[in-house]
């Protein structure tokens, strides 16, 4: 049942894919139809629809072999671990003198492994090391990082990566590894729009310091002298207001998703549905005489 559950959403997926390749190849057609003149035979038409069509395609990037560079290099590859053994196959091992040198992957963190090269006779482990390389200022693999982000930038999740995982047949991520990659992408994404507003700033800034000098420039004499130096006080004063609400925005952001703040508005919420409690149960209550 969860087999052909996954196998129609696969198919769904690929129908969608293909029918916006088709739509996007109709509105093409559609285009050269609008722009070629009406003169000349049908085949003399769908010859220059054709051309057009190919010389739009080639403005595309291609992923295909025959278009790659070969001084570029792939920084993953998705390996079979039975290759291991025929690519070592010939490689005799230095203590036992047997070609039965192999490749073992133990522990799975995330989708990185630990990949351990033995032989299979004598059992010497000759090197280890994991798939994926970790980031300097965290423990966390590049590997499952990347893909976090792939599947967030596609509109999905925790449940998607799952399934990933399922159809191609490797260890599923944890939800707990998940969110720690979740949280240091979110740290990365801070850290650039600081760098991004500290550039925009300067932009304005310089932009009000072009303005000064055109003014300046252009009229060295009493009242528009005194309004070019009100100009840069108040262009000072300008790009400071807005460098203070950006970063107190920023600094509001940071504290609503921090998890003292979550904490917080959560027992707000008990303490407020425990009221409303109270106040029911009271409404619901009978008094005797004088007791009010």
């Amino acid at each position: 049942m969860g087999k052909n559950h996954m196998q129609s959403d696969f198919d769904s997926t690929v129908c969608a894919k293909n029918s916006d390749i088709l739509l996007a190849e109709n509105s093409i057609i559609m285009h050269n139809e609008n722009s070629i003149s009406d003169e000349g035979s049908d085949a003399g038409e769908n010859e220059q629809y054709l051309n057009a069509s190919a010389r739009k395609f080639q403005m595309f990037p291609s992923t295909s072999t025959s278009t790659f560079c070969p001084s570029e290099k792939s920084t993953y590859v998705l390996m079979n671990n039975d290759m291991w053994s025929s690519l070592l196959c010939n490689i005799k091992c230095d203590e036992c003198d047997m070609c039965s040198l192999d490749v073992e992957c133990n522990g799975a963190y995330g989708f990185s492994s630990k990949i351990e090269l033995k032989c299979k006779s004598c059992k010497k482990i000759f090197n280890s090391v994991f798939s994926s390389p970790r980031d300097d200022d965290s423990k966390c693999f590049e590997a499952n990082k990347k893909l976090v982000e792939a599947f967030l930038k596609i509109g999905k999740g925790h449940a998607a990566l799952e399934l990933f995982s399922m159809a191609i047949g490797i260890h599923a991520m944890d939800k707990k590894t998940f969110s720690k990659c979740l949280l240091k992408l979110y740290e990365e994404k801070c850290s650039f729009k600081e760098d991004i507003l500290e550039i925009s700033w300067k932009v304005v800034r310089k932009h009000h310091e072009d303005l000064l000098g055109i003014v300046n420039g252009g009229y060295n004499f009493g009242c528009f002298n005194s309004l070019a130096i009100e100009h840069k006080e108040l262009s000072a004063v300008s790009v400071d207001i807005s460098h203070k609400r950006d970063k107190r925005r920023l600094a509001q952001s940071e504290k609503k998703n921090s998890s003292d703040w979550k904490k917080k508005r959560i027992s707000n919420k008990l303490a407020k549905s425990s009221k409303i409690t109270r106040n029911i149960k009271k409404e619901g209550e009978t008094y005797g005489s004088g007791k009010f």
